[in-house]
């Protein structure tokens, strides 16, 4: 097509050319323009036609070529399924620990339900911090202490069990705290004890009166059998008794064969495994790994000859008040003519790594030898909080503290103050006259002018535990007794009402801090089980 109109182009060209030259003239100059521009119009038009059709084909070419190299190789399928398959592993990993973790919450959860049954747990609740905890526990407390009557020589004397706790305080202030809350003991804070009442004099045990009469009851949860009780030293008895009725009689004990040799009117020879020894009425001695005590010997010339033996691993143990209640014990014996049990001899005041008794975090425990009692700190009620910042600004010409929260004073709400030496302001540096309370919580926001200093503070009715003064140089919290500065601490630090103060030293660093109020005071929770 376009070959054919441009070869009537060239003849148009051509007649006009002898036309000009002198042959006959059939067509004037206008016609002989208007038949060029007739025809080559229509050409003009197809050139332009093609040039959009290559453009558009060279667009798609390019943009098929660019889907082409975004194709993913075999090698880069490949490595995505591998990554694929790591991710659908770590999910999987994941959901399994999820699912133990739910299954521990509940188990948990399950436990502390269980104890809630009236007499297995003892909850010491509503504990401000910074407070002491100085409680006697009995049986009217928890099921698991004694208090009734023992018999000894066919008579009845009152004992009972008790706990003290004394000195246990929850802390909230501390080195590497950071903002949580700890329960400290000190050395004597858990005292436990098994007191008989005074009517029953304890020397008359393993007496000449009373020398095969032992005293039995519950010590720690655990049987115990005393033979002799001398002021603050007592001996215990342990193992079982064996009837040998004449001499050559064997028995096998503790995997030990034990055969009597000789029984005389006071004392009798034993054999352990080949091993002879002299044993005397009343006395104990260690043959061949076992400890023998003669309880009962007669040698009779009518009858057999009966020696009655008590026979174990550890027949006999003395201990004496202020002995360890075993080696590198936390606990030590404490006992008087009337009463037995242990104190705590360690401390657990402090936090960090170098402790080897280290102050109670929440659900940290710490319980009596055989478990028998254990206290639990349940840490500080779980509360909603509200988060207030507060930095040194300048507006204009005059030095304020920017707080931004959420404020409500009479009807109207705020979201961001001022604050400088003459009071509290609006975002229109309106002076606030009325009171200024927190949003969501019990606690206030004040402006005292002091004697040397003007100090913004932050409580409820009047006790306040958070305050700074105005050019956030300078942060204190309140504590059990006085006001501290914590400009030094690294750690966030919580007061003694429950205001947590964000990174205190770089705060008056760089003169502005977060902090966060609860919305009531925090209150902490102590479980005895």
């Amino acid at each position: 097509m376009v070959n054919k109109k441009l070869l009537g182009l060239f003849g148009l060209i051509l007649m006009a050319t002898l036309v000009l030259s002198g042959c006959q003239s059939r067509y004037t100059q206008e016609e002989v323009d208007a038949m060029v521009q007739s025809n080559v119009e229509p050409l003009k038009s197809d050139v332009n036609s093609l040039t959009t059709a290559y453009n558009g084909a060279t667009e798609q070419i390019n943009t098929l070529k660019i889907e082409l190299d975004a194709r993913p190789t075999t090698e880069s399928i490949n490595e995505l399924q591998a990554q694929i398959d790591a991710l659908s592993s770590t999910v999987t990993s994941k959901d399994s620990e999820i699912t133990e973790l739910k299954a521990e919450i509940s188990a948990t959860e399950v436990a502390k339900e269980e104890e809630k049954v009236e007499g297995q747990r003892l909850v010491i609740s509503e504990i401000l911090l910074g407070t002491f905890i100085n409680e006697v526990i009995s049986d009217r407390d928890l099921d698991k202490l004694f208090d009734g009557e023992l018999v000894y020589d066919g008579e009845d004397y009152d004992a009972e069990e008790t706990l003290t706790l004394s000195g246990i305080k929850t802390e909230n202030v501390g080195t590497d705290f950071n903002g949580k809350t700890y329960l400290t003991i000190p050395v004597n804070g858990m005292v436990y004890k098994y007191v008989i009442e005074p009517g029953f004099d304890t020397s008359i045990i393993g007496d000449d009166d009373h020398e095969d009469e032992t005293l039995t009851f519950n010590l720690l949860g655990e049987e115990v059998e005393v033979s002799e009780w001398k002021l603050d030293e007592i001996t215990f008895t342990k193992g079982d008794k064996y009837t040998f009725e004449g001499e050559t009689d064997t028995k096998t004990i503790e995997d030990k064969v034990v055969t009597i040799k000789v029984i005389h009117d006071n004392y009798v020879y034993v054999d352990v495994d080949g091993e002879l020894k002299k044993i005397e009425q009343g006395t104990t001695k260690k043959v061949n790994g076992l400890e023998i005590k003669a309880l009962d010997v007669a040698a009779n010339n009518i009858g057999p000859e009966i020696a009655v033996l008590k026979i174990g691993t550890d027949v006999e143990s003395t201990v004496e008040d202020g002995d360890e209640y075993e080696d590198d014990s936390m606990w030590e014996w404490v006992i008087t003519d009337n009463s037995i049990g242990l104190t705590l001899i360690e401390e657990y005041m402090y936090v960090g790594e170098d402790e080897d008794y280290s102050a109670l975090g929440q659900n940290d425990k710490l319980s009596l030898p055989n478990d028998f009692l254990t206290i639990r700190y349940d840490g500080v009620t779980d509360i909603n909080r509200e988060r207030v910042n507060l930095r040194a600004v300048t507006k204009g010409a005059n030095n304020y503290v920017e707080i931004k929260g959420n404020f409500v004073s009479g009807i109207e709400d705020y979201s961001k103050l001022y604050a400088n030496i003459s009071g509290i302001y609006n975002d229109d540096l309106e002076l606030i006259t009325e009171n200024i309370e927190i949003e969501g919580t019990d606690s206030k926001l004040i402006y005292e002018n002091g004697t040397n200093d003007s100090w913004l503070l932050i409580g409820e009715n009047g006790f306040y535990s958070f305050a700074i003064d105005l050019y956030v140089e300078e942060i204190y919290v309140f504590t059990d007794i006085d006001w501290v500065n914590v400009c030094g601490n690294e750690d966030d630090v919580i007061s003694n009402y429950g205001i947590i103060v964000e990174n205190p030293e770089d705060a008056c660093d760089d003169n502005k801090v977060t902090i966060s109020v609860p919305e009531e005071q925090v209150e902490a929770e102590v479980s005895v089980i």
